[in-house]
């Protein structure tokens, strides 16, 4: 029976990653922000949750806007749904893309970015192991979450999707979207 069955969580370095392999048959569901130039491969469910997107700055750029960052000077994972987001929104020589969330952290340690846009979560933390940063107060964005599966699995599609809000419940999914 489906619903006996347990999922298998495989993770990715980033959205990215991920949709480059939804061809591939490597994974049948993800979680996944609702992005309209994936839908011509991805089908999305209904929203799970959102994600919001801050800053992390050190404390002398805790007032700097968004917009009045310059050159390479806001690390991103590349391919995630932030990176996204802001290379749609702000000339594309600001953003610094890093193939790990962890990278970019290191870039704002070592001066390379003089910030990091992230989910507030990973943040939080980041900002757990090193307090030395500061958290922006108000979101740049906020992104739907779904879970997604490539169109061309059509039996998932029309028989499983409309399940996912039944299985929000399970321990399992619980559990990764509490990571997310």
């Amino acid at each position: 029976m489906l619903m006996e069955a347990r999922p298998i969580f495989i993770e990715y370095a980033s959205a990215g990653v991920l949709f480059d392999t939804c061809d591939s048959d490597e994974w049948d569901i993800a979680f996944l922000a609702r992005d309209v130039q994936r839908e011509n491969a991805l089908y999305f469910s209904e929203a799970l949750f959102s994600i919001e997107g801050r800053l992390l700055t050190s404390d002398a750029d805790r007032d700097v806007e968004l917009d009045m960052f310059g050159e390479g000077t806001i690390g991103v994972a590349r391919g995630s749904a932030i990176d996204g987001y802001l290379s749609r929104r702000l000339p594309p020589e600001t953003l610094a893309r890093f193939a790990l969330l962890d990278e970019a952290f290191e870039g704002l340690r070592s001066k390379a970015v003089r910030a990091v846009a992230a989910p507030t979560k990973a943040l939080a933390r980041f900002r757990e192991i090193d307090a030395n940063y500061v958290i922006g107060q108000a979101p740049f964005m906020r992104v739907d979450q779904s879970c997604a599966c490539p169109k061309h699995h059509e039996i998932l599609v029309r028989d499983f999707m409309p399940l996912i809000p039944f299985m929000r419940t399970m321990p399992e999914i619980e559990a990764a979207i509490a990571l997310l």
